[in-house]
């Protein structure tokens, strides 16, 4: 008969479950971020100018990601519209070591004003450090930035 059958099944410790092989234990250790930044990113890996290729082949995804920082942001979002800016565009109107935002990217009319959310994407030639504040990035855009000496903050 069907609807009869008894699906309950006996309660079993992760321990148990573990000594059985059907689950692993895994365990995390999260660095501070200044070590991180010295065990993937060494002061040797920091090129003037960086390429898409080049920045696939010079970190892997989780090195990249672990290196992004986060940090909530206090400035009340104005406009409603998301907008896409390609680093090469970065590279084009901004000086080394500057700093790029929402507030930057309408003041140098890259973005239009009722922007209210950037995501950052790797095409195009990076050719100085910069600190880029987004919204969203692409792996590959996260990488180049890093890759010439930039800080990447995910807002």
């Amino acid at each position: 008969e069907l609807g009869n059958e008894d699906y309950h099944y006996e309660f079993r410790t992760d321990k148990e479950l573990i000594e059985e092989g059907l689950i692993k234990e895994v365990r995390t250790y999260s660095k501070p971020a200044e070590e991180i930044e010295e065990d993937i990113l060494t002061e040797d890996m920091i090129r003037s100018e960086i390429n898409v290729t080049e920045a696939k082949e010079a970190l892997t995804d989780e090195q990249a990601l672990s290196l992004i920082e986060t940090v909530e942001s206090t400035e009340k979002q104005v406009g409603n519209k998301k907008t896409i800016v390609n680093i090469g565009t970065l590279s084009r109107f901004y000086s080394a070591n500057e700093i790029v935002n929402l507030e930057t990217l309408k003041n140098k009319k890259i973005v239009s004003k009722d922007t209210g959310y950037v995501k950052i994407l790797a095409s195009g030639v990076l050719d100085k450090p910069l600190t880029v504040e987004a919204n969203s990035y692409s792996i590959d855009a996260v990488k180049m930035i890093l890759l010439t000496g930039g800080k990447v903050i995910k807002i």
